[in-house]
């Protein structure tokens, strides 16, 4: 209130005097200096808060420049196989799931199964934290084993047996009812020692038989995608492919019957008329001589033997174009762009037949059919007529399961989620 002295004029003095205009030089002084502290105290907070934050704004926006599509669909699917591939999908595990067209077993939540259906599973034997590494079936035995032990399982009589112990493996395929398994090394003790064989077992025999892989018998005399020497090993009615690998031990790169190619690694291998086809970085070499795929661009591509098939003298595949480090592996976690394309090495033509984009990731095919199955960023998987377009639902994948394993045997798209194990989340 004001002071009455001369009136309106002096309720302004009042005022003013309220309003700072009147202060002494003390109290403006003072003023001040509270003021330099809250700027000095907002300008601290926001230097500290800038280095909270900063950092983390940069490296999401590095992601965002090196893999600008991880965000959507897929980038937690891996798939193991496609119908009919012989080979490799370079992950934790070669198969979840095997079949001999009458007996189904399966790797499910640490345990070796047999597999009836989705509500009759058959627990065998408690793998615990070796995780299984390989599995293999013929009509009388299962093979599996973890990294250094193998065992053979009695399909009829459940009796099992351990058929290799300390001995580290690489691959296990059953071609035509005989079991191949590539090994690496020998454990003695503590130490690891190289034993670079190749190891196989006939379907009614006991005892394997060593196959040399460092005495191939002949060089096979077509240039091929990789450009290493090639020998050729001959076994019964078995081709044997051995590469020389610079730096390292040889490998086997695939084996072939009756015109049949087994891929041994994640490369795509076939035989087409009595001709190795070897894909790889998006091009196929066939007699000697190397070809692009004219619809696909770009230097970041890739295909691999676990998404790849023949059927007739044609190669299906599903090329891969992507970024990022692991670009090498079957399942990059940044993928662009997907194309399923049809390979004809015979008259050198190539046909993309379905392209994804990155809203979408092709998990199988089914040539015969006309066919290819989709996830899309909706958890929906979905099977696709080529000519057609028209779609038909397989299941909407629950929203809470982890990352996702899928594989084909027998006709039936099985997937797997790992969430502290892995687990079946069911076949279709």
């Amino acid at each position: 209130m004001g002071i009455k002295r001369n009136g309106i004029e002096e309720n302004r003095i009042e005022e003013n005097r309220i309003a700072g205009y009147g202060m002494t030089g003390n109290d403006t002084k003072k003023k001040n200096r509270i003021g330099i502290v809250h700027t000095l105290l907002i300008i601290f907070a926001a230097i500290g808060l800038g280095i909270v934050v900063l950092p983390q704004l940069i490296i999401l926006l590095i992601a965002l420049i090196i893999s600008p599509d991880f965000i959507d669909v897929g980038r937690d699917v891996s798939v193991l196989s496609v119908d009919g591939s012989h080979g490799e999908a370079d992950e934790i595990t070669d198969r979840f799931v095997v079949s001999n067209g009458k007996d189904t077993f399966i790797y499910d939540d640490g345990y070796l199964c047999e597999y009836i259906d989705d509500n009759n599973i058959i627990k065998i034997k408690e793998i615990g934290t070796e995780k299984l590494r390989h599995m293999a079936i013929n009509d009388k035995y299962l093979l599996y084993g973890t990294y250094d032990h193998t065992y053979r399982y009695d399909i009829e009589s459940g009796e099992e047996i351990s058929v290799l112990n300390n001995i580290y493996v690489e691959q296990i395929a059953a071609i035509d009812g005989t079991f191949f398994v590539e090994t690496q090394y020998l454990k003695v003790g503590s130490e690891k020692k190289i034993y670079n064989k190749l190891l196989v077992l006939g379907e009614d025999a006991t005892q394997f038989v060593e196959i040399p892989i460092d005495e191939p018998q002949k060089e096979y005399d077509e240039a091929h995608i990789e450009g290493i020497p090639v020998y050729e090993t001959v076994y019964e009615d078995y081709c044997i492919y051995i590469g020389d690998v610079p730096g390292n031990t040889n490998d086997v790169l695939a084996v072939e019957k009756n015109g049949e190619m087994y891929a041994f690694r994640a490369e795509a291998i076939f035989m087409i008329k009595a001709h190795m086809v070897t894909m790889d970085d998006g091009r196929y070499m066939y007699n000697g001589t190397s070809y692009g795929i004219d619809e696909i661009e770009g230097e970041e591509v890739r295909n691999f033997a676990c998404l790849s098939s023949k059927y007739k003298d044609d190669i299906y595949t599903v090329v891969r174009k992507g970024r990022g480090h692991n670009m090498e592996d079957a399942n990059p976690s940044s993928v662009k762009d997907e194309y399923l394309v049809k390979i004809s090495p015979e008259t050198n033509t190539t046909k993309v037949l379905y392209e994804a984009n990155n809203k979408t990731r092709i998990l199988g095919f089914d040539v015969e059919a006309n066919k290819v199955y989709l996830l899309n960023n909706k958890g929906l998987i979905y099977m696709q007529d080529l000519d057609t377009e028209e779609k038909a639902d397989v299941v909407k994948l629950d929203g809470s399961v982890g990352n996702l394993y899928v594989e084909w045997c027998n006709d039936k798209l099985y997937v797997f989620e790992y969430n502290n194990g892995y687990k079946l989340v069911g076949s279709y």
